[in-house]
């Protein structure tokens, strides 16, 4: 009871004595006739009842043969064919209206696809088994998929371009996990599964949900600006000789390619051509060949064998020159 006025100030006085129940009726006789008053509703809301993360915040509604496009899109972001080539020039031009349905189809397929209390009682039977089975495995990596997802698509499709910090924590720490489960560190499985376990807490997931609630759809300017700006940092990098850098460096410069993989597939959802089909193979081809390396280095990591932060490690030929070859695909925007 202490802790009803500290966090919602408003409408304290409605929870204590609501109308039509004052303290002057109750020395009167009169029958109580208590209301839900709207600060309990809210504290119920986000210390009591879990829900999922937009629930009620989707302004755009997608039918479940669209959002099973999206996912099975989404689904192969990075398996590797050999074979996949570029159509030629890569224009990821869209209008704004374009942008503001991927961003909330994104939300939808979380929704729909993630049931949140579901996902956190798994996470605590990771944690009591300290390790996961293969279905269990798959359920994660399906939840995990559709958070990513949702994360790409702030970055790509909201004003601001960038991660919401909760959600970025979380799927982080999702993982750190998932390296954890298959590399058996099992006090680390309890460690971050016990930390994934509270972030996924109802009252964080509720200011998750305003946060991803609160969608701005920007400016042409803003969203063709930022894509110039993520090309030029992967044609920077592309200079390198010999093309090698640490752990973190090639982390990051697959984050470029997974944000454009995601970019992509939102598209194609949308406007399915044989021409985004084809440079969605080839992204997910070379995000796929990036994560192997980056899954070795954390292995290898946590083996003892080299320093994740401080090991450079040169990318084979078959990345960089498929590195080079989307690089040279770009098309420079003018704002």
């Amino acid at each position: 009871m202490v802790i009803v006025p500290a966090i919602c100030i408003k409408g304290w006085r409605s929870i204590i004595a609501p109308p039509g129940n004052s303290i002057k009726a109750r020395l009167k006789g009169g029958a109580p006739r208590w209301k839900s008053s709207g600060s309990f509703l809210f504290i119920t809301r986000i210390f009591i009842k879990p829900t999922n993360l937009c629930e009620k915040t989707v302004m755009q509604k997608f039918s479940p043969a669209e959002l099973a496009v999206l996912f099975a899109n989404i689904e192969v972001d990075d398996e590797i064919d050999l074979a996949a080539s570029l159509p030629g020039r890569v224009d990821f031009a869209c209008s704004v209206g374009t942008r503001r349905a991927c961003y909330y189809m994104a939300l939808q397929l979380l929704n729909t696809y993630v049931d949140i209390p579901a996902f956190r009682r798994l996470v605590a039977t990771i944690i009591a088994q300290r390790a996961a089975d293969a279905d269990q495995i798959a359920a994660y990596r399906k939840a995990r998929t559709c958070f990513k997802h949702m994360r790409f698509c702030c970055a790509n499709f909201d004003a601001r371009h960038r991660y919401p910090q909760h959600l970025n924590a979380i799927i982080v720490t999702q993982g750190r996990l998932q390296d954890a489960i298959i590399n058996r560190q099992k006090a680390r499985i309890v460690l971050l599964g016990s930390q994934l376990w509270l972030m996924l807490s109802p009252v964080s997931c509720y200011f998750l949900r305003q946060r991803l609630a609160a969608y701005r759809p920007g400016s042409d300017k803003r969203y063709y600006r930022r894509l110039n700006r993520e090309n030029g940092r992967l044609a920077q990098f592309l200079t390198r000789e010999p093309l090698a850098g640490t752990g973190e460096e090639l982390h990051s410069l697959r984050k470029i390619i997974s944000r454009r993989v995601a970019l992509n597939d939102a598209l194609r959802s949308l406007r399915p051509s044989a021409g985004l089909d084809a440079v969605s193979l080839y992204l997910a081809s070379l995000n796929g060949m990036l994560g192997d390396v980056h899954d070795d280095l954390i292995k290898w990591d946590a083996a003892g064998t080299i320093d994740y932060k401080r090991h450079v490690f040169t990318l084979p030929p078959a990345i960089a020159d498929r590195l080079k070859i989307f690089s040279n695909s770009q098309i420079r925007y003018s704002p």
